[in-house]
């Protein structure tokens, strides 16, 4: 009996102990619980987005100088003239010249159909030999300009929606001393390339404290430099042609315009 009343008792305690276990699980996984919540709620950030959207237009544009081929044109009085190829930037031709007074001349229209403005500046020709020139003469006329040799320093405007002649002529002429003819049949060869580049402005200024410029071009290529005082320094590298209208003003803009 005493034996029973023991076991019982320790069956009692053991199963106080086993319920003290499990409140005790229950309330770690209570504290677990709460700490992932506090932990989530601890580290939630506030988010905003901020979206630009939009669409640019971007307008037609071309660079674009060549020949009118429809206006080759030979010119009166030449000689025949063979022309092998007229494409919009080449041209070449053959010619006989067979007795001093002769001549062979052609003309065609360089053309500007872009939409940028251009300047002509440089105008490369080949060279007669010492021997040549004195039975040949080779020019090449631009505009109301005539050139016989090659010339680097050009600025020669040919704007959009423009157009410029270009005649070739090579003529035999008849050399003071007859033995300077030509002693035998010869071919000459000879080159023409007009070199064009986009119109830039390039304007450097200095100012300073007392001596502030402002400048800026306008769609007449008017640059106009106004300074708080009326010293001012400006270096002007252009590719322009045609008068350049500056106006150079003091404070109260009273100084008169100069053209350069």
């Amino acid at each position: 009996m005493f034996m029973l009343k023991q076991k019982y008792k320790s069956l009692k305690q053991k199963g106080k102990s086993m319920k003290k276990q499990k409140n005790a699980q229950i309330i770690i996984l209570s504290l677990l619980l709460a700490v992932v919540i506090f932990t989530t709620v601890g580290f939630a950030a506030y988010t905003q987005n901020l979206n630009i959207g939009g669409t640019v237009a971007v307008e037609r544009n071309k660079w674009s100088i060549h020949f009118d081929k429809s206006s080759y044109q030979l010119g009166d009085g030449s000689k025949a003239v063979t022309v092998d190829m007229v494409s919009d930037t080449n041209i070449k031709f053959a010619s006989t010249l067979s007795k001093p007074g002769d001549y062979c001349a052609f003309s065609i229209q360089a053309v500007n159909d872009g939409t940028f403005d251009a300047v002509l500046n440089q105008l490369e020709m080949s060279s007669l030999s010492p021997e040549q020139s004195k039975y040949l003469t080779y020019t090449v006329s631009y505009g109301s300009a005539s050139f016989t040799s090659t010339n680097n320093t050009l600025s020669t405007a040919l704007n959009k929606g423009a157009s410029s002649n270009v005649l070739v002529r090579v003529e035999y002429i008849a050399p003071t001393d007859p033995a300077d003819l030509p002693p035998s049949d010869a071919t000459v060869n000879l080159s023409l390339k007009l070199v064009y580049n986009q119109v830039v402005f390039a304007v450097k200024s200095e100012s300073t404290l007392t001596n502030a410029v402002a400048i800026a071009a306008d769609k007449c290529r008017t640059i106009n430099l106004v300074g708080l005082h009326e010293s001012l320094d400006a270096i002007e590298s252009l590719n322009n042609v045609g008068n350049i209208a500056v106006l150079v003003g003091n404070h109260d803009c009273t100084d008169g315009a100069s053209i350069i």
